[in-house]
């Protein structure tokens, strides 16, 4: 039986798919090659698009969820999306077997992730290819330009696009790319506004999330969580905020307590993860263990499950060696623990997660134990710009263990980069819990503050602004601030139009500082700052 291709099938893609299953890899091929796309690449599990300098140029990725060797489709996109190892154009389609568990965490790219489910036939594919198509055709050029044109040029580019054609996907897609450009533009009241117009509900949530959560505007997330209700796919969005925003007030009670109303039985391996962390936070490391041995007694049939919960113990028993809260555990059993999770046989050779974090977490080790090995250290070092926040985060802790302040600061700057991209979700939630630690526990508090700073002024520099007022109120709510570092966070705040950034209140702020100890810069910002005020 004949196939007949749609006209609009015009246009050569460069295609990758990604799949465990041969004959499933060579049917979509077939089906691609008679929808006149013939250029496809095939790739039995995604181990080689890990760890790579050199970047992909494909235009369309089909990637079967479930790959195997403990690496799943979702993460995956998220891993090629943070690493930049694909164009930002490249269009992703997961195909699944269950598209509504895939739907419950959405992904950010330019071009929105779709999700087949299976079975496939020749129109699901042919509307993935369409769909890309035009989407190419609207925003590559515009994608290829975002980090080297100015943002106000860019718009004034996407203002010359007539959306009255499009179908509602594009429409979302030229929204959530405004989005994007007003922010860098520093005007984060706009991008809220046309948050509110994107259609599909779950890209809004994440959009209108990630606008609070930069601007420091919890009456924004107050009336997305409103909208959000009633919806556990949208929930659970909020639930992370919530969870961030009481770690960022170093409230950790209560975020453990918001993170506790996701339901426990549906967790994927990130948030159980996420939860392990905040119970040895704030109940301690035999809490967090067992709770982890429960979770792998339940479901001890996930290979990504049980490799998952390998990689957290080692982590729970890291960060209990790092703060000396090991709930009465020696540091010699501890080490015994984590030397036997290494070698058991459910963290198997050829697993995703074994292969990029063995080296990493063996070296963390040995600078637990006091251990210097500065050739391996060196070695990772000169890998850390292909490397993620986990891998990043041991690379500092020993930096910091070693002295090394120079690589240390470069280790900070690639993590803060990488942190960036890491969305409102478990994996930031995580972090932020384990980054914490190490910032704690291996610099005093002066060599702390001044780092922060540090990274305050670099990502100023740069026009990194959301970043660097980030850093501005961690230093400040850690520390303390004085009247110079409040009025560099107040003068990013007036930039972007903001009276307040989370605790810090822009009048209560300038109503404290004494203008008569202020150099003459210092004194014309404070005038323009209390005229607007």
């Amino acid at each position: 039986m004949g196939v007949f291709v749609n006209s609009k099938v015009s246009k050569k893609l460069k295609i990758l798919i990604v799949n465990q299953n041969m004959a499933a890899r060579s049917e979509l091929k077939t089906m691609l090659a008679n929808l006149n796309q013939p250029d496809v690449d095939l790739m039995r599990d995604g181990r080689d698009l890990v760890g790579r300098e050199q970047s992909f140029k494909y235009d369309l990725i089909f990637i079967r969820e479930d790959l195997g060797y403990s690496l799943t489709g979702v993460n995956l996109v998220r891993y090629l999306t943070r690493s930049n190892l694909i164009p930002k154009w490249c269009k992703f389609v997961i195909l699944t077997d269950n598209a509504q568990t895939i739907c419950a965490n959405p992904i950010f790219r330019h071009l929105r992730t779709e999700v087949l489910e299976f079975p496939l036939n020749y129109k699901m594919i042919e509307n993935s290819i369409n769909a890309t198509i035009e989407s190419l055709d609207i925003f590559q050029n515009i994608l290829k330009n975002l980090n080297q044109i100015s943002p106000s040029v860019l718009i004034k580019n996407i203002k010359n696009i007539d959306p009255g054609k499009f179908d509602q996907t594009h429409k979302d897609e030229l929204l959530e790319l405004k989005i994007k450009l007003l922010l860098q533009g520093r005007r984060p009241d706009l991008a809220w506004s046309i948050s509110e117009k994107i259609a599909l509900s779950s890209d809004r949530v994440r959009e209108q999330l990630f606008i609070s959560f930069s601007v420091g505007d919890k009456r924004q997330f107050l009336h997305t969580l409103d909208n959000a209700n009633g919806s556990e796919i949208l929930r659970k969005g909020c639930i992370y905020y919530q969870t961030l925003y009481n770690l960022f007030n170093e409230e950790p009670e209560l975020a453990l307590r918001h993170f506790e109303k996701l339901e426990e039985n549906t967790l994927h391996p990130n948030e159980i993860e996420s939860h392990a962390l905040l119970l040895q936070k704030v109940q301690g490391l035999t809490k967090a263990i067992n709770y982890l041995d429960e979770k792998e007694a339940i479901k001890c049939d996930g290979f990504d499950l049980k490799n998952s919960i390998s990689l957290i113990r080692l982590l729970c028993y890291s960060m209990a060696l790092l703060s000396g809260n090991t709930d009465g555990l020696s540091a010699a059993k501890i080490h015994e623990r984590m030397i036997d999770i290494i070698r058991n046989n459910t963290w198997a050779k050829g697993s995703f997660k074994y292969n990029i974090y063995k080296p990493f977490i063996l070296l963390g080790l040995a600078a637990l134990q006091g251990k210097q090995l500065l050739s391996n250290f060196e070695k990772l070092y000169d890998l850390r710009h292909q490397l993620d926040v986990k891998q990043l985060n041991i690379l500092l802790f020993v930096a910091h263990k070693y002295g090394l302040d120079n690589q240390a600061i470069e280790v900070h700057k690639m993590l803060e980069r990488n942190a960036a991209r890491l969305e409102i979700s478990p994996e930031l939630i995580s972090f932020e819990i384990t980054h914490s630690e190490v910032m704690a526990r291996t610099l005093d508090r002066e060599k702390q503050k001044q780092r922060y700073l540090l990274l305050a002024d670099l990502h100023t520099k740069s026009g990194r602004v959301y970043r660097a007022l980030r850093k501005y109120y961690k230093s400040h709510q850690l520390f303390g601030s004085d009247d110079s570092e409040k009025l560099k966070m107040l003068g990013i705040m007036h930039e972007l139009g903001l009276k307040n950034y989370w605790s810090f209140k822009s009048i209560q702020v300038l109503e404290g500082i004494q203008s008569q100890k202020l150099d003459k810069d210092q004194k014309a910002l404070m005038g323009k700052l209390k005229s607007s005020a």
